[in-house]
């Protein structure tokens, strides 16, 4: 039996540091290594900033100061067979003077206690696309592109 069909919805955060994000690395079987960001999904009755702010605390150990809102936007895509359908509220902080913004390594942990490896890594090479990213408008995103359809 396939997956439950479903709109999920997620609040990630894209965490500047100067001409810099920090990334979540993965590696996935289809697609190889392939960058994410902090984030997860929205908790019924929660909104949509605190589940931002609550998803890179617990991933990354970074407090966001202030959050700001740069995006609402669907993402449908294809993994494994399936076919995923999130509506995402995209925040971005900055981390410049934090503890976090002096390391160029942070090691994480997903929600399920599994280990993660979150890097900064330059906008351009974001821009350059040097690897896929999930969701596919993180370089939309980061240059401020506001046509984040996927």
């Amino acid at each position: 039996m396939g997956l439950i069909q479903r709109v999920r919805v997620r609040a990630i955060v894209l965490v500047r540091r100067g001409e810099d994000v920090l990334l979540v690395d993965h590696f996935d079987a289809t697609d190889g290594l392939v960058w994410g960001v902090p984030g997860g999904g929205v908790e019924f009755g929660e909104r949509a900033e605190d589940a931002a702010r609550r998803e890179l605390l617990e991933e990354s150990g970074i407090v966001a100061k202030e959050l700001r809102l740069l995006s609402i936007f669907e993402n449908i895509f294809h993994h494994a067979g399936e076919t995923g359908h999130e509506i995402c509220f995209a925040f971005e902080t900055d981390a410049t003077g934090t503890p976090a913004a002096t390391l160029d390594v942070i090691d994480g942990q997903e929600s399920d206690g599994a280990a993660m490896i979150l890097r900064w890594v330059s906008v351009a090479e974001v821009l350059e696309h040097r690897r896929i990213t999930w969701p596919a408008a993180i370089p939309e995103l980061l240059s401020g592109d506001s046509d984040t359809r996927s």
